[in-house]
C-alpha cells in the first residue's frame, strides 16, 4: 500500500512539475508567435467535455455571437447541440476526439492511464489551438475539468497575446474520484495544480457568491472576480394542460420503466394528469396524483438512498392518515441505479409510485414542466456549486425541494421558490407538507411556484450583457 501511494504521490507530482515548466516555457513561446495579431472580436470557448451537455458554454457561445463576435466552440462531439448554434452564422463547432472512459481497478494503473490521457489531449489542443484555429482576442475555458485544460488555456493564451477567462462551475480537485484523493498529499498536489493554473486571468467568471468570495479571499486570483449565475434554456418553460397531454399520451407509465408507446398513438380521453372535457377542452384531473421529479447520473454525489428512506416514511404515513398519492420521476443513467433498484424491490409501496426514465432531450423539459415539485440531492463537492437541474426547474416554474449545503440558499429559499432538507426525516416532512394533501394544496405550491418564476424573469442574454459583456467590450 504504501508502494502505491508512493507511485501515484510521484507521478502527479512530476505530472504537476511538467505543466508548470509548460507554463513557464510559454513566455518564450509568446515572442514568436504574438508577431501575427489576433484577430479581434474572434474567441474561442473551449470544454474538454461534451457540448451538447456544457449548456453554459452553449449558452457563453450564442451570447458573445449575438454581440458581434465570431467564435470557434471546441469540445466533444457526443450528443446533438442546441439548434441555435447550428443556425448561427458567428459560431463554428470545433470537435475534439472524445476519450475513452479509463476503467481498471488498480490505482497505479488508474493514475498511470490518466497522465497519458492528459499528455495526449494537451498535444492535441496545443496543435489546434496554437496551429489550425485563427487567433483569439479571447480564450474563454470551462473548468472542471482542470486537468489539462486550465495549463493548456493559460499557455495558449500566453503565446498568443489572448485574454483569458476562466468559468468557474466548481474545483477540479474536489471532484476527483475519492481513490486517488484519499491520500491528502495527492490532493494537496492537484489543489496546488489548479490554484496555480487558474490564479492568473483577464476575467473569472463565478456560478455563486460563494465561489466568488473563495477565489478572492483564499486563492487571491489576479483579475476582475464575476458572478454569472445559470439561467435556464428557452425550452425550459411552463407547459398548458393540453401540451401536458399530448406529451402524457405519447408515455406509458404502466411498468416501473417509462416508455414511449407505439406510433401512431391513438388520442387518450385522459391520462395519468388530464382528461377531455365535453367541450374538447384539456383540463387537469381533480383526482389527478402529485407528480415529483428528479434527475440523476446515479453517481455518489447523490444519496438517493435518503429519497427512498424518505418515500417510505411517507407511504408509511399515507398508510396510516390517507395522504394523497405520489409519483416520482427518476431520469438518467448511472452506475448505482442497480443497487437502489435491489433495495427498492424488497419494500411494497401502495401510496407511492417510483418510474425510471431515459426521455427524448426534447421530452425531458416537458416532463419537468408537468411536475408539480422538483427534488435535488446534490449535495456539491466543494459546497460552491448549483445544481443545474434546479434551474432547469425554476424555468419551467416548478418549486424544487433541495438537499441543504453552504452555497445552495443562493438559489433556493426555504418558503419562498421551494424547501430544504437535511435528511430523510426532514424530506419527508417536506412531502407531507406541501403534498400530502394534493391536489386541494394545490394553492401553496402555486405561491412556490411564482417563487420560481421570478427566477427566470432576469433572462440568461440580460444578465450576461450587463455581467460580462462590459469587460470583453472594454466598457
Amino acid at each position: 500500500m504504501h508502494l502505491v501511494v508512493a507511485v501515484l504521490d510521484v507521478a502527479f507530482a512530476a505530472w504537476a512539475v511538467v505543466l508548470v515548466a509548460v507554463l513557464a516555457a510559454a513566455a518564450g513561446a509568446a515572442a514568436v508567435l504574438r508577431s501575427t495579431p489576433a484577430r479581434r472580436k474572434h474567441v474561442v470557448v473551449l470544454v474538454l467535455g461534451d457540448i451538447g451537455h456544457s449548456p453554459r458554454m452553449q449558452n457563453h457561445a450564442l451570447s458573445l455571437a449575438r454581440n458581434g463576435f465570431t467564435v470557434d466552440l471546441v469540445g466533444f462531439g457526443e450528443s446533438a447541440p442546441r439548434r441555435e448554434l447550428a443556425e448561427s452564422g458567428a459560431v463554428r463547432l470545433v470537435h475534439l476526439p472524445a476519450p475513452s472512459r479509463i476503467r481498471s481497478r488498480s490505482r497505479i494503473a488508474y493514475a498511470l492511464l490518466g497522465l497519458v490521457r492528459a499528455a495526449s489531449q494537451s498535444a492535441r489542443l496545443l496543435w489546434l489551438l496554437l496551429r489550425v484555429l485563427p487567433k483569439p482576442e479571447f480564450v474563454v475555458v470551462q473548468n472542471p475539468p482542470a486537468i489539462p485544460t486550465l495549463a493548456i488555456a493559460q499557455l495558449v493564451s500566453a503565446a498568443l497575446g489572448a485574454r483569458l477567462v476562466i468559468d468557474w462551475h466548481n474545483f477540479g480537485f474536489s471532484l476527483m474520484p475519492p481513490r486517488l484523493t484519499r491520500n491528502a498529499l495527492l490532493r494537496g498536489i492537484l489543489a496546488g495544480y489548479e490554484r496555480l493554473a487558474g490564479r492568473s486571468a483577464f476575467l473569472h467568471l463565478c456560478v455563486t457568491e460563494a465561489m466568488a468570495h473563495e477565489l478572492r479571499s483564499r486563492w487571491r486570483v489576479r483579475g476582475q472576480v464575476v458572478v454569472l449565475y445559470d439561467k435556464p434554456t428557452p425550452n425550459f418553460a411552463p407547459l398548458s394542460p393540453a401540451a401536458i397531454h399530448e406529451l402524457l399520451e405519447r408515455i406509458d407509465f404502466d411498468a416501473h420503466d417509462l416508455s414511449y408507446r407505439p406510433e401512431p398513438c391513438l388520442p387518450l380521453q385522459q391520462t395519468l394528469l388530464t382528461r377531455r372535457a365535453g367541450n374538447s377542452r384539456i383540463e387537469l384531473r381533480p383526482d389527478r396524483p402529485a407528480i415529483v421529479i428528479s434527475s440523476t447520473s446515479w453517481t455518489p454525489d447523490e444519496d438517493f438512498d435518503l429519497l427512498l428512506d424518505a418515500l417510505l416514511m411517507y407511504d408509511a404515513k399515507a398508510s396510516a392518515s390517507d395522504l394523497s398519492q405520489l409519483v416520482i420521476i427518476i431520469t438518467g443513467k448511472g452506475p448505482l441505479k442497480d443497487a437502489f433498484m435491489a433495495r427498492l424491490a424488497k419494500h411494497r409501496l401502495t401510496h407511492v409510485s417510483i418510474k425510471f426514465g431515459w426521455l427524448l432531450p426534447v421530452d425531458y423539459p416537458r416532463m419537468v414542466a408537468a411536475a408539480n415539485l422538483g427534488v435535488s440531492l446534490h449535495t456539491s463537492s466543494s459546497g460552491l456549486d448549483l445544481p443545474m437541474k434546479i434551474i432547469d426547474m425554476f424555468g419551467c416554474g416548478v418549486p424544487a425541494c433541495s438537499f441543504r449545503y453552504p452555497a445552495i440558499s443562493e438559489l433556493v429559499q426555504d418558503g419562498v421558490n421551494g424547501a430544504l432538507f437535511s435528511d430523510a426525516s426532514e424530506l419527508c416532512e417536506r412531502l407531507v407538507t406541501l403534498l400530502g394533501a394534493f391536489p386541494s394544496s394545490a394553492d401553496k405550491l402555486a405561491a412556490l411556484a411564482r417563487g420560481a418564476e421570478r427566477f427566470r424573469r432576469t433572462s440568461w442574454d440580460a444578465h450576461w450583457d450587463a455581467s460580462v459583456l462590459p469587460h470583453l467590450s472594454g466598457q
